[in-house]
């Protein structure tokens, strides 16, 4: 049982790691909000989940 959450944390600290080398992952950051919605567009169609996005940048969550 241990390995198998072993190997959860190891495919989600490589898919964080991916998302941190995406080109537009600084943008994600920024103060201006259409620099962050275009940052998770562009994120998004290269196959990331939004999910994980907010996980990392809690700012680019829509507010309901």
């Amino acid at each position: 049982m241990n390995g198998k959450n072993n190997d959860l944390a190891q495919i989600t600290a490589a898919g964080s790691n991916r998302i941190r080398a995406h080109p537009c992952f600084a943008c994600l950051s920024s103060k201006r909000s259409e620099q962050r919605d275009c940052a998770v567009a562009k994120i998004v169609a290269d196959g990331f989940d939004t999910k994980r996005i907010a996980d990392l940048y809690p700012s680019v969550k829509t507010e309901q």
